[in-house]
């Protein structure tokens, strides 16, 4: 649903390679951009990539916070904006439509439905499970009969879908058990991939000379973050003089947090109350900048809460990390802590724990030959499951597939996206 503004994202990668296949494809997204929380237009507009490869901007008004009122009004304008265009354009052999939002899920299901085109649900977030988990749990029931329109939606949309797919196994699983259906053949789940394409030397240029700017240095200890400042940051952050103080006289640990978000002014705010100069928050920063920064770092951080979403997800920030070889610091529990032990790449350290956070960091930073191990078997699992090189093909191949068993049609040369 959204184009980063350096790189393709998955569903643009896919629509890259289907048109490179000799396909035509519609590529739906919305005239607002999610991380940066600004509008591109004001009005819907429709762009060329590439012969055969249009990107359609559907209008939503604009919201200041990820969860909010305001940002449930701009998916159902969205929706509304996708009906009426949908029905303008020729009919699709396939559409695959990503989850969420719910709006879109049922408009893209209704519309398969209606007009015998199978639709693919791929799967990406627990919505409407995350509204609940923003309340202690023992208001949870209290709360959610109120969420019933949109878990009567989801499961609408997910037993219309013509298969289920998912960033892992369990958000596939999930989208079966809220069908209340059994796996069929095309139901698969596949990885957040990342496309390691290096920028070009000039910019990498640039980039170091950024970083040297803010004091970020090759011999630092730098742990590193690239995401949305809403996460458990205030763990790490409450982290940092401890750190400072039992590594002194030796190599300086230093958090570099990159990103805009809710709470980034808060964050800023707490480094100088707090007085403390080995933490950053540059904000947000180009596909140079991340780059060389996840290449001057010793270790990528994950501060993730114990959310239901990211419990069974790997989110693709880690798939950004280990496609630099890092090892992996992180707080979030499950299937993400399962696969750093199974692969010995990372660390997980207990959620809102600021000394486990500590003692998790020093035990890279005293011992460099294991984190350097874990380093070179970060990059060995980037290449052997979460190269976009091998997930776009295998999900170019798997939409042709679901178009092409279409009943009663002929394979031609379109696919909606």
């Amino acid at each position: 649903m959204g184009a980063s503004k350096d790189r393709l994202l998955r569903t643009g990668m896919l629509g890259k390679e289907l048109v490179a296949r000799g396909h035509e494809v519609v590529w739906f997204s919305g005239t607002f951009d999610h991380v940066r929380k600004m509008s591109l237009s004001d009005t819907e507009c429709e762009l060329e990539v590439s012969p055969g490869f249009k990107i359609s901007l559907l209008y939503g008004p604009a919201y200041k916070r990820n969860i909010s009122l305001a940002r449930i009004r701009h998916h159902q304008e969205m929706a509304k904006s996708f009906i009426r265009k949908i029905q303008t354009l020729p009919k699709p052999d396939a559409v695959l439509c990503s989850m969420p939002t719910i709006e879109f899920s049922i408009a893209a299901t209704d519309y398969g439905k209606k007009h015998g085109i199978p639709v693919v649900l791929d799967l990406r977030d627990r919505w409407p499970d995350i509204y609940l988990e923003l309340f202690p749990k023992v208001a949870r029931p209290l709360l959610r009969p109120l969420l019933t329109p949109m878990y009567r939606s989801l499961r609408k949309a997910c037993r219309a879908a013509y298969a289920l797919s998912g960033i892992t196994p369990e958000f596939v699983q999930w989208g079966l058990d809220l069908a209340e259906r059994k796996e069929g053949p095309d139901d698969r789940h596949f990885w957040h991939g990342y496309h390691r394409a290096e920028p070009s030397a000039e910019s990498l240029v640039t980039a170091r000379a950024f970083w040297k700017a803010h004091d970020v240095l090759p011999e630092d200890f730098t742990i590193a973050f690239l995401g949305a400042m809403s996460l458990e940051l205030d763990t790490v952050v409450y982290a940092a003089r401890e750190l400072a103080e039992r590594t002194a006289g030796g190599r300086r640990v230093r958090l570099v947090l990159c990103g805009n978000g809710d709470r980034l002014d808060f964050y800023r705010a707490l480094v100088k109350e707090l007085k403390l100069t080995n933490v950053l928050f540059p904000g947000w920063v180009g596909k140079p900048e991340s780059w060389d920064l996840l290449r001057l770092a010793s270790a990528g951080l994950a501060p993730y809460p114990a959310r239901s979403d990211f419990v069974i997800s790997i989110p693709s920030k880690i798939v950004e990390y280990f496609s630099a070889g890092l090892p992996i610091l992180s707080s979030l529990p499950g299937k993400l802590e399962k696969l750093l032990e199974e692969e010995g790449c990372g660390l997980t350290y207990q959620n809102r724990n600021s000394t486990d956070f500590v003692d998790k960091v020093l035990a890279l930073y005293s011992k460099p030959s294991r984190r350097q191990a874990m380093a070179k078997r970060a990059l060995a699992l980037f290449n052997r499951n979460f190269d976009s090189a091998k997930i776009i093909p295998e999900m170019a191949d798997y939409m042709e597939g679901v178009a092409h068993r279409k009943p009663g049609k002929e394979k031609s040369q379109k696919e909606f996206l």
